[in-house]
């Protein structure tokens, strides 16, 4: 039971079925701002956390790092949030550096202005960043978003270091993956395909046979009637027993053919109903 009261004391006080899914002003308004002005942030280090994007590790092993800890985050599995500090290239040089691994954050834009959704006041700036590494396959496959503060909202009178709200974003799969992936398609098409080619040429086999199984049943009865004929001396049956109405009714033949019965041989016979 005291687990379980942990747990909900984890969840921060969110109501049941609350995700943090926020809208762009109000990470800018309701994050970013009070960290910068040195006040308490709601949901530090539970849905934004505090990490160095600028730094030695990788962007898919901080993703790695940090996947797991989101448990009230709907975009699970595609954005994670981060307050970082801002590094400038020396001492001398105030110009941003963001090398991260053996890698390089580069800008796709000037930076977009975000608004407020209530008052259509402009209250921070949006940039994105693209991941590039050409000798990595991870190349292009991480995105990240730096969220500003708009300096008229900043507070003065707070000396606070230069932080920055950042979202870290997936942006597809390694090409090694795509690859792999791409393969096992292409084998399971190829093995769909064989079962299809297999399961015709079985059906196109079996029709002969089921056809020549149906002409068996139709024809059984004047195939025994031909044993019967060919055979009838072994079984002792005369010659002159045989109802010439009897047998060319069985035979199909009659007088509808304008066939006269006298005319009609036992080689003639046995020949017509071989060819039958």
């Amino acid at each position: 039971m005291q687990q379980e009261f942990a747990v909900e004391e984890s969840r921060g006080n969110l109501l049941p079925g609350e995700r943090f899914c926020p809208m762009e002003d109000e990470l800018v308004l309701f994050y970013l701002k009070p960290m910068l002005s040195g006040e308490k942030v709601p949901g530090r280090n539970r849905v934004v956390f505090d990490c160095d994007l600028y730094g030695h590790q990788e962007p898919w092993e901080i993703w790695e790092a940090y996947k797991t800890r989101r448990p009230n985050d709907l975009r699970l599995n595609k954005d994670i949030y981060f307050f970082t500090q801002h590094k400038t290239m020396s001492s001398t040089d105030t110009r941003i550096r963001r090398t991260i691994g053996n890698g390089t954050w580069k800008g796709d834009d000037s930076g977009k202005p975000v608004k407020s959704l209530e008052t259509g006041r402009v209250v921070g700036l949006k940039k994105r960043l693209t991941y590039k590494n050409q000798a990595s396959e991870h190349n292009g496959c991480w995105i990240l978003y730096e969220f500003y503060l708009d300096p008229s909202l900043r507070d003065k009178k707070q000396k606070v270091e230069d932080y920055v709200l950042c979202l870290l974003r997936k942006n597809g799969e390694p090409k090694a993956k795509i690859k792999k992936r791409r393969k096992q398609r292409e084998e399971e098409d190829v093995l769909e395909n064989n079962y299809a080619c297999d399961d015709g040429e079985n059906t196109n086999k079996e029709q002969p046979q089921a056809k020549r199984q149906r002409m068996g049943e139709q024809n059984g009865g004047l195939q025994h009637f031909v044993s019967e004929v060919q055979s009838g001396d072994d079984h002792g049956i005369p010659e002159e027993d045989f109802l010439w109405e009897q047998m060319l009714q069985q035979m199909g033949i009659g007088d509808d053919h304008g066939i006269p019965e006298e005319d009609f041989l036992w080689d003639d016979i046995l020949e017509q109903i071989g060819s039958n």
